[in-house]
């Protein structure tokens, strides 16, 4: 992989990891354009913004964010059907390497 190296933040629940990737974003910005790979199982779910601290739609214009509201609530989902029969997880290291192939982070 040439170009900027992927980032990825991670912890416990609660702990501020969307917070901390927009800080980390907007430090970046003025050497190179950040965005963001959503990686939060309740975040995927449309229209459950407020138990999931997901990004505010004014946060999310600060830069790209992917793979969040891509299920409806009343589907099924498991890691493994998800793997397997939806691309979005493929889907999120594509992201990451056309990402970064671009000389973002």
């Amino acid at each position: 992989m040439t170009g900027p190296r992927p980032l990825a933040i991670v912890g416990p629940t609660g702990t501020g990891k969307s917070d901390l990737a927009l800080a980390v974003a907007d430090t970046l910005s003025a050497e190179v354009a950040a965005e963001v790979v959503n990686a939060d199982a309740m975040q995927l779910y449309r229209g459950m913004d407020i138990g999931t601290a997901k990004p505010t739609p004014e946060e999310q214009a600060r830069c790209p964010h992917h793979l969040l509201n891509v299920i409806e609530p009343h589907q099924e989902f498991s890691v493994v059907e998800r793997c397997g029969a939806y691309t979005d997880f493929s889907e999120a290291f594509h992201l990451a390497d056309t990402i970064c192939s671009t000389e973002r982070v």
